[in-house]
């Protein structure tokens, strides 16, 4: 990345006129945006794509299998060749409950 630079109070406050701080930290390769729209958006695709979305599902297990993966919640149990999972810091506890070879982690 380049053009990442401290930034002074007065200077964070012309960045973002809603935030106080003693110093900053400026990447101009980064940017705000509405969590909630763009996961809305997202949605919408991927139904658009034929796929489906649960919610609200406490996943218990999963099982790993050469036809792709089972996941089973306390009320559900699903089939698919292809899972994406957005679990946010549950993330790695679904990843090592997987039992998939991965070295990712979350960062929060």
């Amino acid at each position: 990345m380049e053009g990442i630079r401290w930034l002074s109070s007065q200077e964070i406050s012309e960045v973002e006129p809603h935030c106080v701080g003693l110093r900053g930290i400026r990447v101009p390769q980064t940017g705000i945006v509405d969590y909630k729209a763009v996961a809305i958006r997202y949605g919408e695709k991927i139904r658009e794509a034929g796929a489906e979305i649960f919610l609200g599902e406490s996943v218990k297990d999963m099982v790993v299998n050469s036809s792709g993966v089972e996941v089973i919640s306390d009320h559900h149990t699903w089939s698919s060749k292809f899972l994406v999972v957005c679990a946010g810091l549950q993330s790695d506890r679904l990843a090592l409950s997987s039992r998939c070879k991965t070295d990712w982690r979350s960062r929060s």
